[in-house]
């Protein structure tokens, strides 16, 4: 695969604390699938992302959107 010098790919997610806390994602070049159970932390890792990367909605076009997923960050990774 051929990545232009200016592109950025996250590699490995890992998690500390919280109800994932250990949890090591390594990522491949490509798409990623996350396969599991309702209530597993599929969206929960996807947000973690979002909210590292500043990627969360505005806070004045979505503010409701914006609070649901830092409440979420904030509950599973105990502060």
């Amino acid at each position: 695969m051929n990545h232009s010098l200016n592109s950025h790919r996250i590699r490995c997610i890992s998690i500390i604390g919280g109800f994932l806390d250990g949890t090591k994602f390594e990522l491949a070049d490509g798409l990623n699938c996350f396969i599991g159970a309702r209530g597993a932390g599929k969206t929960t890792m996807l947000e973690f992302v979002r909210y590292a990367l500043d990627a969360l909605p505005s806070r004045e076009e979505q503010p409701t959107e914006r609070r649901r997923i830092e409440s979420l960050v904030e509950k599973n990774l105990a502060g």
